[in-house]
């Protein structure tokens, strides 16, 4: 029996497996680093912590699952931006602890970005000080995502707020997206 030949990216990643532990592999955290830059934070050089306090974006960061949010925090934001002050709300957090730590984003105007799971960040909190939402991976249940959404559309909102959705192209994730867009139109 004849053996599949192995693709140069299996070879290459055999030869040098801590490849896969930089942000680099995946197109939506390379999308992300593009639209932080776009923001004004700018990635750090050699590990090198730099002072984001002087940016006036709140970002609100939703994943669907509490790894991709592990994978968000140590190859990203640890990484490209070091000084970036951030809280992570996820199932491992308290409900007591969750109502601290969103009083915390909104009246420390040094913490940037509040990392999220849908499931948790889409239940009856108030991040209004945010401007930007940023899902990374959808819950595929529509509603799930804009009750997520919902929690910088507050009362006491004064930003304008921009929201973005990482969708991957020509995959069944944009195939989905888009019914479900359509479907919310009323136009399927």
């Amino acid at each position: 029996m004849k053996q599949a030949a192995s693709s140069p990216i299996l070879q290459n990643l055999k030869l040098n497996p801590a490849a896969l532990e930089t942000y680099e592999v995946s197109g939506k955290l390379l999308a992300l680093k593009e639209l932080f830059n776009e923001m004004g934070f700018e990635d750090a050089e050699n590990s090198q912590p730099l002072d984001y306090s002087n940016n006036y974006n709140k970002i609100l960061l939703f994943s669907r699952y509490k790894e991709t949010l592990d994978i968000i925090n140590r190859y990203f934001v640890q990484k490209l931006f070091p000084g970036l002050k951030y809280l992570r709300i996820d199932g491992s957090v308290t409900p007591a602890k969750r109502f601290e730590m969103v009083k915390k984003f909104n009246q420390d105007n040094n913490i940037k970005l509040l990392l999220l799971t849908t499931s948790v960040g889409g239940v009856g909190l108030n991040l209004h000080t945010a401007n930007v939402v940023v899902m990374f991976d959808h819950d595929y249940n529509p509603m799930n995502d804009l009750q997520a959404i919902d929690r910088a559309h507050r009362i006491g909102q004064k930003n304008v707020l921009n929201v973005y959705r990482l969708i991957v192209k020509d995959t069944l994730e944009e195939q989905i997206m888009g019914y479900l867009n359509n479907f919310l139109k009323g136009t399927f």
